[in-house]
């Protein structure tokens, strides 16, 4: 009898040779939610250790600011797999491993990452809002200039690329030119700790990231469809609150969190509004929140970021990443 059967954990066994090494998050999809949350538990702190090592060798970069900005933009990514990873928790566990997959698609592609990380500073009204804000962010390219003249590459993509790269580029006219690296969209302001950082090491300070602390996440977060016209200020905070009360029931409030925490997790509220849309997780053609494919199914997909054209938009599914 094999090990893991003695042990009573449900195991995903490698069945050819590309089951087995990295970027192979997707088999939490064939595990129990139970254990979806065991394994989750295992890699948030992991997550979390690797962001503050990154961090803290960029802030020992003051007069090398691309090579500190590299580091940041990689810790910010990092970062943002804490958030994927929490709204998976926070996806209702008998439709999660329906959705895993696609998660862990998002988790594994820079766009995605980056848009959590620049979600942080968004403030929109409702969820609907908060899809037109995402519709607009994930596009391959922008039209800029007073008239619209100038057709330009994703900004945030962009801005990842040129950072880490030298290489030829062509603009309207077709001509190759090289483009220097720098970092002319800086991964911070103000400062070299990001907002998502101190999101990410609050949630970790009141407990959330622990095995127990993750059951009341999904708890109180799954009892709320965040769709249409769903407000993104008072409801997220209340259940923010709620979960804090529980965490602190529970005792999973660890002595490192202070009042700045809780703040950090209550007031920065928009930062917790779970990305749950109604969608047709298949399209590639026309879709929106409300109409095509099945609209009786809910999606957990990143902020609602959705594969498929979206009627009426210019906005295209994520370039393919190298």
């Amino acid at each position: 009898m094999r090990i893991a059967n003695l042990l009573g954990r449900q195991m995903a066994e490698a069945q050819k040779s590309e089951d087995i090494g990295m970027k192979r998050g997707r088999v939490l999809a064939q595990l129990t939610p139970a254990r979806q949350l065991d394994i989750i538990a295992e890699g948030l702190p992991i997550l979390l250790k690797s962001a503050d090592e990154l961090m803290a060798a960029a802030e020992a970069l003051d007069d090398h600011p691309r090579a500190a900005a590299i580091l940041i933009g990689q810790a910010t990514e990092e970062l943002s797999k804490i958030l994927i990873l929490m709204d998976i928790v926070r996806c209702p566990p008998k439709v999660r491993g329906g959705l895993v997959g696609q998660m862990f698609k998002w988790f594994y592609d820079h766009l995605p990452r980056l848009l959590y990380a620049e979600a942080q500073s968004w403030k929109p009204m409702t969820v609907d809002q908060l899809q037109e804000y995402l519709d607009n962010s994930r596009r391959s390219h922008d039209i800029e200039g007073f008239a619209g003249e100038f057709i330009m590459p994703n900004s945030t993509l962009f801005a990842r690329e040129n950072r880490l790269y030298a290489d030829i580029v062509t603009h309207e006219d077709g001509e190759p030119i090289w483009s220097e690296p720098s970092d002319w969209m800086p991964a911070t302001f103000g400062g070299k700790r990001t907002s998502i950082w101190y999101v990410a090491k609050a949630l970790s300070d009141i407990g959330a990231f622990s095995r127990a602390g993750l059951d009341i996440v999904s708890e109180v977060w799954s009892s709320v469809d965040f769709i249409g016209e769903v407000e993104c200020y008072s409801v997220p905070r209340n259940l923010t609150q709620q979960m804090l009360e529980r965490l602190h029931a529970a005792g999973l409030i660890s002595q490192n969190a202070d009042t700045t925490s809780c703040a950090t997790c209550t007031i920065n509220g928009r930062c917790h509004v779970p990305p749950r849309f109604q969608a047709d997780p298949g399209a590639s053609g026309g879709s929106s929140n409300s109409a095509g494919g099945s609209i009786a199914e809910r999606d957990w997909r990143l902020l609602g970021l959705l594969e498929g054209r979206r009627p009426g938009r210019r906005g295209t599914a994520y370039p393919e990443q190298q």
